[in-house]
């Protein structure tokens, strides 16, 4: 029976968690600094007046 409600949860969390998001598409973002593959600092400010799709990733 607990199983049946943690799944149940589970289930609503992931309908609901789009709701909740903070930033919707269209909506302008604050400025963050992330490193390239070579080390080097990227700014979201360095691509101003540009189209940006942003894919997060990860290995392992």
């Amino acid at each position: 029976m607990k199983l049946k409600r943690f799944i149940l949860l589970m289930l609503i969390l992931c309908i609901i968690s789009p709701l909740l998001a903070t930033y919707q598409v269209g909506d302008l973002v604050d400025n963050f600094t992330l490193n390239d593959d070579q080390g080097n600092p990227v700014s979201l400010y360095d691509f101003t007046d540009a189209v940006i799709v942003l894919d997060f990733w990860s290995v392992g």
